[in-house]
């Protein structure tokens, strides 16, 4: 899978996990429409208790909780959140 970070218009951070096609095409995408992109190779894994999966953002080690699971495998990319972040709360 695929890590890509970049901010919205309004400054927050945005996260999406993709698989590799289409992680590719979205990082792309953003970079022809002027946003500041970073993308990271990532392994998803799945908690015991819940379940979901998550990851691990690479450039500081907090986790990262996929929204949607159906989203990745139906679209091929899903948003993730901290788990701090009201998103990520849901997704425990």
């Amino acid at each position: 899978m695929w890590l890509i970070k970049t901010t919205d218009q309004g400054g927050r951070e945005r996260k999406i996990v993709g698989n590799g096609y289409n992680a590719r095409t979205i990082g792309d995408v953003l970079v022809q429409f002027g946003f500041s992109v970073k993308v990271f190779r990532v392994d998803t894994y799945r908690d015991m208790e819940t379940g979901k999966l998550w990851s691990i953002d690479p450039e500081n080690g907090r986790r990262l909780w996929v929204s949607s699971e159906e989203d990745l495998l139906m679209k091929g990319y899903a948003e993730v959140f901290y788990d701090d972040e009201r998103s990520g709360e849901e997704n425990r």
